[in-house]
């Protein structure tokens, strides 16, 4: 799987409806040192983020939790 593979993934928002992840995140390659990140035994992915200027931190978990892309900015 490559990072372009996740912009593929459809998930919900707001209302209900099926959008691709490309609609509101993009991902590009980082330099950095190796590292293998695994959750129980499988390889995985960190996902982070922080809330959007001017929304709280509150807002942007219950929006990227839902899939909503305003109150919430993302990194994979």
């Amino acid at each position: 799987m490559q990072p372009d593979d996740l912009l593929k993934l459809n998930v919900l928002n707001n209302k209900g409806q099926t959008v691709p992840i490309a609609a509101f995140a993009s991902t590009r390659w980082v330099k950095g040192a190796m590292q293998t990140v695994r959750y129980n035994g499988y390889p995985a992915m960190r996902i982070s983020g922080s809330a959007a200027p001017g929304y709280s931190t509150g807002a942007a978990l219950k929006d990227g939790a839902t899939g909503h892309p305003t109150a919430a900015r993302l990194w994979f």
